[in-house]
């Protein structure tokens, strides 16, 4: 991840000695350790042997910033130096919205600058047949050519959590380093699986509340996507608010307003991350 933000600062202008310091600050921020300030920007270009100017420190408590959303401590997609791009998977019911949440999550990745390309797979034409979305991402001029399914995502969203024990595979295939949303009223301790880190969101509760319901399956998508943002940072709650119209279409007013609700509920709510078996990443 270090290499990745080190890379990331290139393409922004910042030096890697620079983008290596501003690493650090980010997780000491992010650990409750250290408070963004300017003494701590001069703190970084000092410890880096850079000019300490008030442009550079601008410069420096931009990046700092964009540091934090592409790598906070204890939400982060791990981004190994050498992943040519970054994977999720969508794991779900027909009814859920399986695919609308995996359409916006598309939009939304490409609106916060990133290469996608995004695929659903269905496992029959009915109310409460599985139903996958794969999404490959990266920081790049090239498109993304892999149109093959995703075998070991970095990062898995489980719509509903029977799905745990029905397709235990499923959960087996996700990255060592990967993380695991799941929609679950238990907590993320309670549901933690050995050397994963694990969060979970109350969806169907949420969905109901907001009114996202089709007969009597609740629309669990936008609470997901929502909890998806808040979890790895990979794009902001405004940026998913901005691609709402373009996934729901013609639905009724109150179905739109309900999906916005369900975005914000979603990223308020999500459970924090559970680590066993290992380090936290």
């Amino acid at each position: 991840m270090n290499g990745y933000v080190v890379a990331r600062g290139h393409e922004v202008g910042v030096p890697t000695p620079v983008s290596a310091a501003v690493v650090g600050l980010v997780r000491e921020i992010d650990a409750g350790a250290r408070t963004p300030s300017p003494s701590l920007i001069d703190q970084a270009l000092q410890a880096a042997g850079f000019w300490r100017g008030g442009g550079q420190k601008r410069m420096v408590a931009e990046w700092v910033a964009t540091g934090r959303r592409l790598c906070p401590a204890r939400r982060a997609v791990p981004m190994a130096e050498d992943r040519e791009y970054i994977e999720v998977a969508l794991h779900g019911r027909g009814g859920q919205g399986v695919k609308t949440a995996g359409d916006l999550v598309v939009y939304a990745l490409s609106a916060a600058g990133y290469r996608v390309n995004g695929q659903p797979l269905y496992g029959g034409e009915r109310m409460g047949a599985p139903v996958m979305y794969f999404i490959r991402f990266k920081r790049s001029a090239t498109p993304i050519d892999d149109r093959s399914l995703v075998r070991q995502p970095q990062v898995m969203l489980i719509f509903d959590a029977t799905m745990l024990a029905a397709t235990p595979r499923m959960v087996a295939s996700l990255d060592p380093g990967g993380v695991l949303l799941v929609n679950s009223r238990k907590t993320a301790e309670e549901l933690a699986l050995l050397g994963r880190r694990v969060a979970t969101v109350r969806a169907s509760q949420i969905a109901k509340e907001c009114g996202l319901v089709r007969g009597s399956v609740p629309i669990v998508g936008p609470v997901m996507v929502g909890a998806f943002a808040r979890l790895t940072g990979l794009v902001s709650l405004p940026t998913l608010e901005q691609c709402v119209e373009k996934v729901t279409g013609d639905m009724p007013q109150d179905r739109i307003e309900g999906n916005f609700t369900g975005l914000r509920r979603g990223y308020e709510a999500v459970a924090p991350l559970a680590w066993r078996g290992g380090e936290r990443a």
